[in-house]
């Protein structure tokens, strides 16, 4: 009976020791800092005191105003939402990743990644930016899929710009479905979509420009415009490619429609389409 009993008081005392927040669920932790400051930082509300938010939380960035989050250290949360927020993440630490098991929602506000030192940030889930977003300075983002304007009465531009930044995608993107929106790719940054590029294809309305410029490449599976049917609703659709050393590769199927083709100062097709010196013949279709 005794080692039985001592066998309790010790199983009780190793579960007095781990931290309630452990047990608990998921929480959205919000940054409530509006000068920014450290990601491990006494920043925070709605979690374990004023703690950063563990691994099964949603970090929350809806605090009015502009600030800058320090990566200081390597995070791993449950999803990201900014709305409300200008938030800026920054880093001075090679090597530092950022581990999002859940999505990236952006529906106000903006986000910017263009930490000195890049980062490497990983979402398990969806990227839905319906307001600003800039990826610059060789950092790195990946999903499964991205959806730019995809509701809401905004029109966001997202751009992703320089010399080893990357998008990289298990899916595909959406632009201007069932809102306005923007996608950029520009300055030698570099994109790879498995599945299909949709521009302003679906929902009742919607406006989606696709742009790919200054040195930048784009690799997808498929793309598709709105059809022509499509236009009766309001819909447009147009990609630009420009610059010398530009691309977007297509190897899946694609379906442009009349108004893409027509539009001013872009060009579109169902294939392929690259910007390179004049001197050297292509199929491909040129910027105008």
């Amino acid at each position: 009976m005794a080692s039985v009993a001592s066998a309790a008081a010790a199983s009780a005392a190793a579960v007095a020791v781990v931290p309630a927040h452990s047990f608990a669920s998921a929480a959205v932790v919000s940054w409530n800092q509006p000068a920014g400051g450290n990601w491990s930082g006494l920043n925070w509300t709605g979690g374990a005191g004023a703690n950063a938010p563990a691994a099964n939380d949603t970090a929350a960035f809806n605090l009015a105003g502009s600030y800058s989050v320090n990566l200081n250290v390597s995070p791993s949360v449950a999803g990201v939402q900014v709305a409300g927020s200008n938030v800026t993440f920054t880093n001075s630490t090679a090597g530092r990743t950022f581990t999002n098991s859940g999505a990236l929602t952006v529906s106000s506000g903006g986000f910017t990644l263009n930490a000195a030192n890049p980062v490497n940030w990983t979402n398990g889930g969806a990227i839905t930016f319906n307001a600003n977003a800039t990826v610059s300075n060789g950092n790195d983002l990946s999903a499964p899929s991205v959806a730019v304007g995809s509701g809401g009465n905004g029109n966001p531009i997202v751009t992703f710009t320089g010399a080893g930044t990357s998008l990289t995608l298990a899916g595909g993107i959406g632009v201007g479905n069932g809102g306005n929106g923007t996608l950029n790719f520009s300055t030698f940054a570099t994109a790879t979509a498995a599945g299909a590029i949709d521009i302003a294809a679906g929902g009742t309305t919607g406006s989606g420009v696709l742009i790919v410029q200054n040195g930048a490449t784009l690799a997808s599976q498929g793309i598709h415009l709105g059809t022509d049917a499509d236009t009766t609703l309001g819909r447009t659709a147009g990609i630009n490619v420009g610059g010398i050393g530009s691309a977007l590769t297509n190897t899946g199927a694609g379906s442009p429609s009349a108004a893409a083709r027509s539009a001013p100062g872009r060009s579109s097709s169902p294939t392929a389409a690259s910007s390179r010196p004049a001197a050297a013949p292509s199929p491909s279709v040129r910027p105008a």
